[in-house]
């Protein structure tokens, strides 16, 4: 696998999209609250969050195979 081009068209996600993760033969599933760019190094904001949600952050390079910035995507399980 080329894992540089594993999340690479995480830009195509937005608020409301599915997200599948499958995990011991399960379909766990996520839908898309936010996504951000970030600076190389700059932390995803932490407003508004809760101890309770169930959530997945998928971060990687922006744009892909390139170390210019960050995308984002903040899910929440539903």
């Amino acid at each position: 696998i080329n894992y540089v081009w594993v999340f690479s068209r995480l830009n195509e996600l937005g608020e409301g999209d599915e997200v599948i993760l499958h995990f011991n033969h399960q379909k766990i599933r996520y839908y898309v609250t936010q996504k951000t760019f970030l600076n190389r190094g700059e932390e995803i904001a932490q407003a508004g969050l809760t101890n309770t949600e169930n959530m997945l952050v998928l971060i990687s390079c922006w744009p892909p195979g390139k170390d210019f910035e960050r995308i984002a995507l903040r899910a929440v399980l539903k």
